[in-house]
Formats: C-alpha cells, structure tokens, sequence
C-alpha cells in the first residue's frame, strides 16, 4: 500500500504542476498576445497621405497596395490618398513614386504678441486713426517689394535712379514697423497701416551713404510736399548744409524724427541729426520700460520708444523677425506722428510735435537724470490722438497716459501668468496678494526680454523646429521598431515555454499511466500470496 501511495502523490503532482504552469504561462502571455494584435493593428492601419510620382500620377499602381484615393492634383504629379501603414515601404519600393508625406496638420507660424504697440498704447485704436493720407518719406536703404506693405518709390539717390528696392533690409524693417497691414497670421501690424509711405534711397546696400545724398532725399521730400521725414541714419559730426535743409523743412511744416545712436558714447552724446533743433530725437527703450544700453543720451533726447528685439519684416522671405537699435525706435515715433496728422489735419508739424511730447508717458518720474535717457518719456498713441481731436484737456491726458502704464502692465501680467499656469499648475494660489502679483509682473518681465532675445530671427527658429521635427521623427520610428521585437521575441519564448509545459503534462499523465499499470501487475502476486499464506 506504501507503493500506492507514493505513485499517486507522484503523478499527481506532476499533473498539477504541469497544470499549473500552462496556466500561469497563458496568464503571462496575454499582455504579449494583445501587444501582437496591437503591432498588427498597428501595420494594418491606414495612413493619410500625399504620394509624389515621378510622372504622370498613376492610381492603377495606388489601387494595387489597397490604396483609396481622395484627389488626383493638377498643379503637381501627386494623388492625396489613404493607405495601409505596412504598404508604404512597399509603395516606396516602386521607381515610379519619388516621395509618400503624411497629410500632417497644418497652422499659423510665427503668431507674435506685439508688445511694441501694446508698450506705446497703439492698440484698438483704428476707429480714432489710422494714418489715412499722411506722407511720409523714409530716407533710408529702400523698401523691399514683401507682403502687407504699401509704398511708393521715391528716388535713388545712390544710383540716381528711380529703383528704390532695398537689399539690405533697414528701410523694409523700419517701413514695416510704420505702415504695415494687421496680419492674423503672425500677429504682426505697423503703427499706421494707411499712410503714404515713400522710399527715397540715401543710403546703400551696405547701410551708409554721404551727406550728399541724404541732403538730396531732403530737397525731394520738401519738393513732393511730405509731412513727416523719417531718418534712421547718423554721425558724430555737425554738418552745416544738412541743419540748414532740415530747418526749411521744418520751416516748410515737415515734422522730422531721427534717431539718437546707438554707440551709448556719453562723449558725443546725441548724433546727428537728431541733435539739431528742429528734429525729434529718439532713444531706445526695452519691453521693460527700460533704457536700452547703447541708446545715446543727452538732453536734445526727446522721445523714446521700443527698440530692443522689436518686430519687422524680413525682405528676403517675408518673415517675421527682431532686430534692435534706436533706428527702429524711430520708426514708432514716425507712425504715431503720422497717427496725430491723421487725426486732425488742422495741426501744424509744431503742434503735432507738442501733443507727441505734452502726452508722453515718463517711466521714471522720480529720477532728475531721466530726461537724458527718456526724453519727456515713451510715446503714448492714443493718448496722442486723443488730444489731437480735442477731447481731453493736459491734465486728463497724462493721467490717460498713466492708466494706459498700468494697463499695459495688467496685460503683461496677465499674459505672463497663463503661461506660468501651463508650466506649473500651483502658480495662482500663491498669488494671494497685490504684493505677489508685483512681484510676478518683475519676474515675467525679466522672462519676456529672454524670450525676445531667443528670438533673433524666424528663420532660425523655424530651421530648428524642423530639425527637431525631424529627430522627434526618427525617436518615434525607433520606439516602433523596438515595439515591434520586443513582443516577437518575449511570444517566441512563450510559444516555447507552452510547448514544454504540454510536453511536460503529457510525459507526466504518461509515466502516471505506465506506473498505474506497474502498481496494477504487482498488486495481483502480492494478494495471491497473502491468500495461500
């Protein structure tokens, strides 16, 4: 009986064991099994694209890789087409197709919040002015033929000839910054979209030119009756004939603006023209209100506005991209004179002239030395305009002006704070207080000038989005491959392991049997031997 007992025990627990493990073998195996179905589903399923020949677009061949086709282009050899995901290398194989591109999404690049017109209160103000009929002559390198700019050729003064296009890119900058049209797609507008704007070419494609010149772009200004003259161009040295042209200009009721420099050398100070009497002067400022470092100072500073990293067009693409410097600066004090002209053409270039500086918001009220840095403080368009129809008095407009700060201020603040609420979620609750805020208004400010300065140009920023695009492309391709072998060879172990488990249970019932049988034959003699006995 003991030999019973020990056969029994045996084969039922290799049974059981056996059992067992194919049970905990499939258990294991069901997240492979779903990871095949996955990778299965994952080669069969279809993709959006736009298949490239190298001919004439042939949809037999697509219809041959179970292809359904959407729209066979004319302008192009390509046919818009859904496809299974495992038929694309495939179809690729084939030397009538030169490209498969996935239909990917497309959006507006390049969406910029313009805090240049935002800083000087230049939004929303279309139904007060808009520059309509105001002409301004840009003396400079030209303007370049780009998007949403409208201008007239004035006269080559370098070449002496009437081909004014730029092809250094300062003119198209500064003339984008005045008048160019609102663009939904980039977020980018000039100051004042209507003027009459007017490239007279003084200087050449390397950005410089001689006294010469710029005092025949003064004679042509005067000659075709301008309003404003806009010059982004200086030196260090006072020139007799040039003060002598500006002041008939300004004799003749032209308003003139010029920018103060950018060496920062307190030894000259302000360059000329800016320097002369009859010309608005303009210093440089920083999207905190600051002053921009190499911005020349002194007391014939009269106006500033934003000229660090602020927004133009590129005429080489038609993109948005920054650039710093007083020249820039100039061109928001030039759209907003022509803004205040606009809205009342009763005023005289003086007037004018006295409203821009009378409604100019001081950043730095408390400090004796700022009006060498500032000026009479940071133009304020609608403040300008305002006065400029007559429905404000003095006093009403510098307190418009610092409403208009505080505003500004909010709006930044704002902004600068939804983007901190995408980065950390706990952002508002510790803004319990005005103290707080304040704080986070520095510190999004200090965040804004990093940001402009990353920015240098669209173009860089657009060929790194494509590079990263396109390692994004190869991780991700990576990442399936490795999907891909993983499961295989974790499911072949498996298939493996299921095979020896079975093999094993058989073997077990097998050798159960054959000792059933042993036990059985051995059984009989004993009992024989007990009965004689």
């Amino acid at each position: 009986m003991k030999l019973k007992t020990r056969q029994h025990k045996y084969g039922t627990f290799l049974l059981v064991t056996s059992f067992t493990l194919m049970l905990l073998t499939l258990t294991i195996s069901n997240p492979y099994i779903s990871a095949t179905s996955n990778i299965e589903s994952t080669l069969t399923e279809k993709k959006d694209v736009i298949i490239g020949f190298t001919e004439t677009p042939n949809p037999q061949l697509l219809n041959a890789y179970n292809a359904t086709i959407l729209e066979i282009y004319s302008i192009i050899p390509a046919i818009h087409a859904i496809i299974p995901q495992n038929n694309i290398e495939k179809l690729m194989q084939n030397p009538n197709i030169e490209y498969i591109s996935e239909n990917t999404e497309t959006y507006a690049t390049g969406i910029i919040e313009n805090w240049p017109l935002q800083l000087i209160n230049a939004t929303h103000i279309e139904t007060l002015s808009n520059g309509t009929g105001v002409k301004i002559a840009l003396l400079d390198t030209g303007i370049a033929q780009v998007d949403g700019l409208n201008f007239h050729s004035g006269y080559n003064y370098v070449e002496r000839n009437t081909d004014t296009t730029d092809k250094n890119g300062h003119g198209t900058m500064i003339a984008s910054i005045i008048a160019a049209q609102p663009n939904p797609l980039t977020g980018f507008s000039g100051v004042a979209p209507d003027v009459e704007l007017y490239a007279v070419k003084v200087l050449n494609n390397q950005g410089s030119g001689n006294m010469n010149q710029a005092l025949s772009g003064i004679q042509w200004a005067i000659d075709n009756d301008m309003q404003i003259i806009s010059m982004s161009w200086g030196s260090t040295n006072r020139n007799n004939a040039i003060e002598q042209a500006l002041n008939k200009a300004y004799n003749s009721g032209i308003l003139l603006v010029a920018a103060a420099g950018n060496s920062g050398d307190t030894r000259y100070g302000v360059e000329y023209p800016a320097k002369y009497n009859t010309v608005i002067a303009v210093a440089a400022i920083k999207e905190n209100n600051d002053i921009y470092e190499k911005s020349c100072r002194g007391p014939e500073i009269e106006l500033s506005a934003p000229g660090v990293n602020v927004y133009g067009i590129n005429l080489n693409d038609n993109t948005i991209y920054t650039r710093t410097g007083t020249s820039f600066a100039v061109a928001y004090v030039t759209g907003t004179a022509a803004l205040v002209l606009a809205a009342n053409d009763t005023l005289t270039n003086i007037e004018a002239r006295n409203i821009l500086c009378q409604t100019a918001t001081n950043p730095q009220p408390n400090n004796a030395t700022a009006k060498e840095y500032f000026g009479y403080g940071i133009i304020n368009a609608a403040a300008a305009i305002q006065t400029a129809i007559g429905n404000t008095t003095t006093d009403e407009i510098q307190q418009t002006a610092e409403q208009n700060t505080d505003t500004n201020t909010n709006q930044n603040t704002n902004q600068n704070t939804n983007q901190n609420t995408n980065q950390n979620t706990n952002t508002n609750t510790n803004q319990n207080t005005n103290t707080n805020q304040n704080t986070n208004t520095n510190q999004n400010t200090n965040t804004n000038v990093d940001q402009s300065i990353n920015q240098s140009t669209t173009i860089e920023q657009n060929t790194d989005t494509e590079q990263n695009t396109d390692t994004n492309t190869n991780q991700n391709t990576t990442t399936e491959t490795t999907l891909k072998t993983t499961p295989t060879n974790s499911i072949t172990i498996i298939h493996a392991t299921i095979v020896l488990t079975i093999t094993i249970s058989i073997i077990s019932i097998i050798m159960l049997y054959i000792k059933n049988k042993t036990h059985t034959k051995n059984k009989q003699p004993t009992t024989k031997q007990n009965i004689d006995n």
